[in-house]
C-alpha cells in the first residue's frame, strides 16, 4: 500500500465526513491555548518487543498502544483530550492489518473521548506505534517528587492481573476455550489495560494526592522513582498488599513466589499515590463512587530507601524488573 492510501484509510475509520484533520490538509496540527496546561508525554510500541503477535491482533494491539500512553496522562492528574501517532509498518503489509490497526485506535479514542490530531508513516521491519499523547490540567499536577514524610501510600486496583494474563498467553492458553474464561479478568487487565481517567482526575482537582505514578514499570521501580524523586523513604506493608486471587491461584499451581511477583513483575496500570492521613475519609468516598479498590499499603518517612515490613522483618526493596537496556 502506498502512503497517502494507509492514511486515507486510518482517517476514514477514526473521523466522521468534515471533521478529518489528517487528510489532505497540513503536516502540523494547530491548538488554541486557553486556560491551563498541556501535559505531553509519548510511548512506542513495537511487535516482537512490547507485543506478541501470536497472541494479540493487530486491533489490540492499536486499543493497548493508545491505553498505555493515556496512562501516563492520567498519573498526573491530567485530561487527556487528543493524540499523534507515528505508525511504521513492514513494506509488505496486507490491508487487513491497518484496517485491524484503525479498528483498534477508533475504539480506544471512542472509549476515552480523545481524537487523533496527526501522524506520520514510515516503512519498519515490524509493526511500530509511537504514541504522543496531550492532556490538560486545569489545577495542580501530580508528580512523583512530591511526597511529604508521612504521606500515606495508596494503590489502585489490584495487583499482579497483567503478570497472570501475560503467562498464559505466552503459554499458549485458547483465548476461546472455558479455561480462558476463568482467568478473564487476568487476560483482559494484559490485553486492555483500561486507564483510570477519572480516578487521576480525582486526584488532582479534589486535592487529595500530592504524588502520583502510574504501575507500568513494577511496583518496586515505581515505588523507588517516588522514594528518590521526593527524598524521602518508604516502608511498604507487605499485609496489606492487594494481591489479585488470579496471582494467588496462578502461584500455587506454579509454584513460584508470590511476594516476589507482586513486587517485581509490572504492566498493571494502576495508580500508586501519596496523600496526607487526613484524607483517608475522602479516599474510601471516592473508592466507592469509583468503584474503584483504593488501598493504603504503606508510608512515607523521613529518610531514603524503601522496605517491606511484616513477619518480623523490615527488607530492603530494589528497584527490579523489565528493563529494555538490561540493568
Amino acid at each position: 500500500m502506498k502512503e497517502d492510501e494507509i492514511i486515507r484509510l486510518v482517517a476514514s475509520r477514526l473521523y466522521g465526513e468534515g471533521e478529518n484533520p489528517l487528510y489532505p490538509g497540513d503536516d502540523s496540527f494547530v491548538v488554541d491555548l486557553k486556560e491551563g496546561r498541556y501535559v505531553i508525554t509519548c510511548d512506542q510500541y513495537i511487535e516482537g518487543v512490547h507485543f506478541g503477535g501470536d497472541y494479540f491482533t493487530y486491533q489490540e494491539m492499536a486499543v493497548r498502544a493508545v491505553y498505555a500512553t493515556v496512562s501516563d496522562i492520567c498519573a498526573m492528574g491530567a485530561k487527556p483530550q487528543f493524540y499523534m501517532l507515528c505508525l511504521g509498518l513492514p513494506p509488505n503489509v496486507d490491508m487487513d492489518v491497518v484496517e485491524q490497526i484503525a479498528e483498534g485506535l477508533y475504539r480506544a479514542q471512542e472509549a476515552l473521548n480523545i481524537k487523533c490530531i496527526a501522524g506520520d508513516t514510515t516503512s519498519s521491519k515490524s509493526v511500530n506505534l509511537s504514541v504522543f499523547c496531550f492532556g490538560i490540567s486545569e489545577g495542580r499536577v501530580l508528580q512523583r517528587s512530591r511526597v511529604n514524610v508521612n504521606d500515606d501510600i495508596y494503590i489502585s486496583g489490584e495487583i499482579g492481573l497483567s503478570y497472570v494474563g501475560l503467562e498464559l498467553l505466552k503459554g499458549g492458553l485458547n483465548r476461546k476455550s472455558a479455561e480462558a474464561e476463568r482467568w478473564g479478568r487476568a487476560i483482559e487487565r494484559h490485553i486492555t489495560p483500561l486507564p483510570r481517567v477519572e480516578l487521576g482526575l480525582s486526584l488532582a482537582e479534589r486535592g487529595i494526592a500530592n504524588a502520583c505514578i502510574d504501575t507500568s514499570d513494577s511496583l518496586s521501580i515505581c515505588l523507588n522513582h517516588l522514594s528518590a524523586s521526593s527524598g524521602v523513604g518508604i516502608e511498604i506493608d507487605r499485609d496489606t498488599l492487594p494481591i489479585s486471587s488470579e496471582l494467588i491461584r496462578f502461584s500455587e499451581m506454579k509454584d513460584f513466589d508470590l511476594l516476589e511477583v507482586a513486587l517485581y513483575a509490572g504492566e498493571d496500570y494502576e495508580l500508586l499515590f501519596t496523600t496526607s492521613n487526613s484524607k483517608s475519609e475522602e479516599i474510601d468516598n471516592l473508592s466507592r463512587k469509583l468503584g474503584i479498590r483504593l488501598t493504603r499499603v504503606g508510608r512515607a518517612f523521613e529518610g531514603e530507601g524503601v522496605y517491606l515490613i511484616g513477619m518480623g522483618e523490615r527488607l530492603k526493596i530494589e528497584a527490579k524488573g523489565f528493563s529494555h537496556f538490561g540493568r
